[in-house]
């Protein structure tokens, strides 16, 4: 994903077109007041009442933007923190895993040339140094997958057509379960002799169970396939494992039916006790030695099969939080300049209250209370604008509410030191004045 994106020229001229003329419309708003208003900005003196409502209602505009863009950059960074956090069911450290092809006419689906070439693979691959355990199946576990299968349950009512359950299906070797890790939770698993006998049978996941065999002893359940034909294939269910997210972190584990057997495609997993790209030269040279012109593809770790799965959501979280982050920097800097501003504009009132008995900290006060307001409507106007558009993109999120509570606390207590922050210089500013100067300047 991360290396589809690239610069867009289009793009870049819009983002220059628009800043381009945000900065001349912004730029030529003070020139547009009319001729007595311009008069009125320039008489020395304290700036009227108006003026300063103005620039508090526009520090508010852009305190709710800051928090807007904060909060939602929060709430995903949490779902990715989430994301990160879920179990898949099986240990991806130490694995890897590459795919093959078999060229027809050559190879077939479950041929005896097929199943030579695939047990030959994984035995030699099992003997190199530092491999554990080696199987294959027919799809990267943790990725997407179409490899679904219509069955009906023997015994039980046929239901309408359309109607009928369905459950992702996997051709896998016997030592698949080992490599992967997954528990046997019921009944036994697939032996070498299934294989050479060509035994219809299936091991199924803890989640079909759930779903579909409710009240149903499972190894004593038998399915049907081909449940259009007029006479489906029976499968008996000789074992239940625990679960694995085959299809991905972010969806629940789903139904899986495990059958085995070879096909002419096959993704070959191997689990070892060191470093899994170490191994890659000699895993090609096991392939090249059954067969010189067979190559192998997408050979990857099952660490980066995990990291490839979360790109999206990591690239999406990382980029709103720059923007976040950026935000509030700019939400700091436009207020500091506009209480220096004020600060400037009301030298004359603040050495006025300093020379009747006013204290620094009434001082600070003073300037801080400007400052309230606008932070106050800010986070007020830009909470409500977050939670709605929250509610509209929480498709995205992953096991988090619209309303969590820690991203509120965040955005809250950012907005808050942003604010602070950008406050101290001109409340240091205006407790230092000298009355005595401030009034000789008038």
């Amino acid at each position: 994903m991360i290396e589809s994106i690239r610069l867009s020229v289009p793009v870049l001229l819009v983002t220059f077109g628009v800043c381009s003329l945000m900065a001349l419309v912004f730029g030529l708003l003070p020139v547009m007041k009319r001729p007595r208003e311009l008069v009125e900005a320039l008489r020395p003196g304290d700036q009227s009442s108006t003026g300063r409502r103005g620039k508090s209602l526009l520090m508010g505009v852009e305190i709710a933007f800051a928090v807007v863009v904060l909060f939602l950059g929060a709430l995903l960074l949490r779902s990715f923190q989430r994301l990160a956090a879920v179990d898949p069911g099986f240990r991806t450290d130490h694995m890897l895993s590459f795919e093959v092809t078999l060229p027809e006419p050559r190879y077939q689906d479950e041929t005896p040339e097929t199943n030579r070439f695939y047990e030959q693979l994984l035995e030699k691959v099992g003997h190199v140094p530092g491999v554990l355990s080696v199987a294959s199946t027919t799809q990267v576990p943790l990725k997407d997958s179409l490899s679904m299968s219509r069955f009906l349950i023997a015994g039980a009512p046929r239901p309408e057509v359309g109607k009928f359950p369905f459950a992702q299906i996997r051709t896998v070797s016997p030592d698949y379960f080992k490599t992967m890790g997954l528990g046997l939770r019921q009944g036994r698993l697939f032996e070498q002799k299934d294989l050479e006998k060509g035994t219809a049978l299936f091991v199924v996941n803890q989640a079909f169970v759930d779903r579909y065999l409710a009240g149903r002893d499972p190894v004593e359940t038998t399915l049907l396939l081909g449940v259009l034909s007029p006479q489906p294939e029976k499968f008996p269910i000789y074992g239940v494992v625990s679960n694995a997210r085959e299809v991905g972190v972010s969806a629940e584990a789903e139904p899986v039916m495990y059958m085995p057997g070879f096909g002419t495609h096959a993704v070959v997993l191997v689990r070892t006790q060191i470093a899994p790209e170490s191994v890659v030269s000699a895993v090609r040279a096991a392939v090249h030695e059954i067969d010189p012109t067979q190559p192998i593809y997408h050979v990857q770790t099952m660490d980066e099969v995990l990291s490839d799965t979360v790109a999206r959501q990591r690239v999406t979280a990382i980029l709103l939080d720059v923007f976040a982050l950026l935000a509030l920097m700019l939400t700091g800097v436009g207020m500091y300049g506009v209480l220096s501003y004020s600060i400037g504009q009301r030298t004359r009132e603040i050495g006025v209250r300093i020379a009747v008995g006013a204290t620094r900290g009434d001082v600070v006060r003073l300037v801080l209370g400007q400052l309230a307001w606008p932070v106050v409507f800010g986070l007020v106007a830009g909470g409500v604008a977050a939670f709605a558009i929250a509610r509209v993109v929480r498709g995205l999120l992953f096991g988090t509410s619209s309303f969590d509570p820690l991203s509120v606390a965040a955005t809250v207590a950012g907005v808050v030191l942003i604010a602070m922050t950008a406050a101290v210089i001109p409340a240091r500013r205006a407790a230092s004045v000298d009355p005595t100067e401030a009034l000789r300047a008038e």
